[in-house]
C-alpha cells in the first residue's frame, strides 16, 4: 500500500535510512536462531553446523557430543540425511528519527554433508512505532492461498501494511518465534516507561512490548514491578489488541505491596470470585493471599455451594408444574407407613421433598426426575432420630425393589434390613396398586 499522508511518507523515506545489518549482528543470528545437531547413522555422522564428518561409539547412549572440528556441543539425532535446511527469524531494534524500529529478518541455513554451510537472510517485517506507542508495519507481501505461514514474496518491496485479519496465533507481523539481538537502541521514553533491555523479556512479541509500553500506564506499572505473569497475561495472550486488564486497583495495590502474581490467571479468577462476594478490592488482605491456591479454592467452594443452591432452586421451580400430576398418581400411596424398632420407612409425598431427599442423599432420585416416572414409587427410610438412611425404588408393575441407595448411592448399615422390611410390607403397596 502506498503512503497516504506525510506521516506514512515520512516512515517510508526513514525506512530507505535504514542501514544494512551489521556483520556483527549476523554472526550473532548464526550461532544463536540455529539448532546445533549431530545427524547420526549408525557409526558415522556429520554435523549440521560446520558439514565435517564425525565417528560416533555403536555402545554410547549419550545425547549430546563435542564437534572436534568446530568445538560446538551438538545434539544426536537419528537420521541419514545428508543435507539439512533451516529458516528461523531474527530481530534488532534500532531507533531513527523519533520512531523505535523493530526489524525483523528471515534468516535461512542450508548445508550438505561435507561442505560448508550457506547462509540467506532477508528483511521481511518493520513494526514502526513512535513516542505515543502509535504502530506503522513496513513489510514485505506473502503469496496468498499457499497454505503456509510465512510463505513471503522476496521479490516484493517492503511497503505500509494493514492488520486486516488475525490467525488463532495473531497476526503474521507480531513475530513472536525469533531471537532478538541482545545489543539494541531504545528510545529514551522506552528506558523511561522500564523496559531497559530486551533480556529481560525473553518471548514478549518486542513490537507490541513496547507499543504497550508507551501508550499504556498499567504496562508500564507491571514492567517497573515485574510483574512478568501479568505482563504475559495483557500481551502476549491479547492477539488482537491490547486491553487493560480488569481490577486495576487491586493491580496497583499488589505492586504497591512488592505482591508478586506467579499465577496470573488464577489469581484474576480469585480477584473476579471477590468482587462476586463483594469483598474489599481495596484491602490487601484480601488482594495479596500469602496462600493463593488456597484463597482461590476456598472461594470456589464458595461460589460452587451458591451455584448448585441457584441451581437447586431453579430446578425445584421447574419441577413444581409436576406437583399436582406427582400427587394424583401417587396420593393413594402417602399414607403408607411401616418399619421396626430401627427404622420407619414411608413414601415420598412431594417434588419438594424428592429434591430435599435427593440433596441430602447424594444421589439423583431428584435430578433424575423420578417424580416423573409413572411406574416408580419412592420411599424414605430413617432411622429412629429421624436421619435419611436410603432411599427406595419400587417397580409399580412388578412390585419389587429396583434400588435401595445409601448416601452417595452406597449401601447403608441397615440395608439389607431395609429390604427385608419392603419384602415383608409390600402387600401395603399392592393393596393400592
Amino acid at each position: 500500500m502506498k503512503a497516504r499522508n506525510k506521516y506514512q511518507e515520512k516512515i517510508v523515506e526513514l525506512s530507505h535510512r535504514l542501514p544494512a545489518p551489521t556483520n556483527k549482528q549476523m554472526e550473532y543470528a548464526k550461532s544463536h536462531i540455529f539448532p546445533l545437531l549431530a545427524y547420526r547413522n549408525k557409526k558415522k555422522g556429520w554435523c549440521t553446523h560446520c558439514g565435517q564428518a564425525l565417528q560416533f561409539d555403536p555402545k554410547s547412549k549419550a545425547k549430546y557430543i563435542v564437534c572436534p572440528h568446530c568445538g560446538k556441543r551438538l545434539e544426536i539425532e537419528s537420521r541419514s540425511e545428508r543435507k539439512y535446511t533451516f529458516r528461523a527469524y531474527f530481530t534488532t531494534l534500532c531507533t531513527i528519527g523519533g520512531f523505535q524500529v523493530v526489524r525483523h529478518f528471515f534468516c535461512t541455513k542450508r548445508i550438505h554433508k561435507g561442505l560448508e554451510p550457506e547462509y540467506e537472510y532477508c528483511e521481511v517485517v518493520q513494526n514502526w512505532i513512535d513516542t505515543n506507542g502509535k504502530e506503522t508495519i513496513m513489510a514485505r507481501s506473502t503469496i496468498p492461498f499457499t497454505g503456509y505461514y510465512d510463505y513471503w514474496n522476496w521479490n516484493s518491496d517492503l511497503s505500509i501494511k494493514v492488520r486486516r485479519g488475525y490467525y488463532w496465533y495473531g497476526s503474521r507481523y507480531d513475530i513472536t518465534n525469533t531471537v532478538v539481538y541482545p545489543h539494541v537502541g531504545l528510545l529514551k521514553e522506552v528506558r523511561r516507561n522500564g523496559v531497559k533491555s530486551m533480556k529481560d523479556f525473553d518471548g514478549f512479541p518486542a513490537n507490541k512490548l513496547i507499543a504497550s509500553a508507551l501508550a499504556d500506564r498499567q504496562t508500564e506499572l507491571l514492567i517497573k514491578h515485574n510483574q512478568k505473569e501479568l505482563l504475559t497475561q495483557k500481551i502476549r495472550l491479547g492477539n488482537h489488541h491490547i486491553e487493560s486488564l480488569k481490577h486495576p486497583e487491586a493491580i496497583r495495590i499488589a505492586c504497591r505491596h512488592r505482591y508478586i502474581v506467579e499465577d496470573a490467571t488464577m489469581w484474576l479468577d480469585y480477584l473476579d470470585l471477590l468482587e462476586h462476594f463483594g469483598l474489599d478490592l481495596h484491602n490487601p488482605h484480601y488482594v495479596c493471599p500469602l496462600n493463593l491456591h488456597e484463597a482461590h479454592d476456598r472461594l470456589l467452594i464458595r461460589k460452587n455451594r451458591e451455584d448448585a443452591r441457584v441451581k437447586r432452586e431453579q430446578d425445584i421451580k421447574e419441577a413444581r408444574k409436576y406437583e399436582k400430576m406427582y400427587k394424583k398418581a401417587k396420593s393413594g400411596f402417602f399414607g403408607i407407613v411401616f418399619g421396626d424398632d430401627k427404622i420407619v420407612i414411608s413414601v415420598v409425598q412431594s417434588v419438594e421433598e424428592m429434591a430435599i431427599e435427593g440433596e441430602e442423599m447424594h444421589h439423583c432420585v431428584f435430578a433424575c426426575k423420578y417424580f416423573s416416572k409413572a411406574k416408580s414409587l419412592i420411599l424414605s427410610a430413617k432411622d429412629k432420630d429421624g436421619n435419611r438412611v436410603e432411599t427406595i425404588e419400587v417397580n409399580l408393575d412388578t412390585f419389587q425393589v429396583v434400588q435401595s441407595r445409601g448416601v452417595c448411592n452406597k449401601n447403608s448399615a441397615y440395608h439389607d434390613r431395609i429390604l427385608k422390611l419392603m419384602e415383608d410390607n409390600m402387600h401395603l403397596i399392592r393393596k393400592v396398586a
